[in-house]
């Protein structure tokens, strides 16, 4: 019995060593991935007062590029339309937003997030962007608060003070 005892004991130690060290080298994502983005994609619509959906479109998501990006279209068809691209670099969630103020901030999902949030902040790349003078989207913050509704809301800065901050309660289009 103690000879089976310590043969169990030796696998159950040998298969711990070999988890451990096979994780050991992966890239694990530390914080939101490009995933959790691809659980949005769809057609979100701004609600009213009262929570309902309306047919004004703010957000269009769809995946790209093979699954390595997710392109979003902020008003399509309007003047004001916009683009933001979010990918992956190494582990790490980021997103370049092409804005109607001519500029293209970068912005770095933070790892702290909750899980029904995705925070989003300038890193001072993205062509002319600099975040103590340029008037530029610094942050964004999306919490998800359903698989159909979530709350965006944007920071514009200019000369390192917070000057705006775009909010949208939405609802994911359903199908009819």
């Amino acid at each position: 019995m103690r000879l089976r005892n310590k043969c169990i004991g030796s696998a159950a130690v040998a298969f711990v060593v070999a988890t451990v060290a096979s994780a050991w080298g992966r890239d694990e994502p530390k914080g939101p991935t490009l995933e959790d983005v691809k659980a949005l994609v769809g057609t979100w619509v701004a609600v009213d007062e009262e929570g309902r959906p309306t047919e004004e479109v703010v957000s269009v998501l769809r995946v790209t590029a093979g699954g390595s990006a997710v392109l979003e279209i902020e008003f399509p068809g309007a003047e004001h339309e916009m683009v933001t691209l979010y990918t992956m670099n190494g582990d790490r969630l980021e997103l370049t937003h092409y804005c109607i103020a001519g500029n293209q901030p970068h912005m770095i999902a933070r790892r702290d997030s909750a899980p029904n949030e995705l925070i989003f902040e300038c890193d001072g790349k993205g062509g002319s962007i600099d975040c103590a003078v340029s008037r530029h989207m610094h942050r964004g913050h999306l919490v998800i608060s359903s698989a159909d509704r979530m709350r965006s809301t944007w920071d514009m800065i200019e000369e390192g003070q917070k000057t705006y901050t775009a909010d949208f309660q939405l609802a994911r289009k359903r199908s009819e």
